[in-house]
């Protein structure tokens, strides 16, 4: 999977459910996650 579909799916998640706290909380997990993937991937140190 891609950074840019990963981007589109989480954004359409987002869109959908705008005032959702749970969409927020899975946007920014989805995206903690993209984080330390790339983080591990690169061998860069966690953000």
């Amino acid at each position: 999977m891609t950074i840019r579909r990963l981007w589109s799916l989480t954004s359409s998640l987002d869109s959908l459910y705008p005032k959702s706290l749970l969409s927020t909380i899975n946007f920014q997990f989805l995206f903690g996650v993209l984080a330390d993937f790339l983080s591990l991937y690169w061998g860069l140190p966690p953000v």
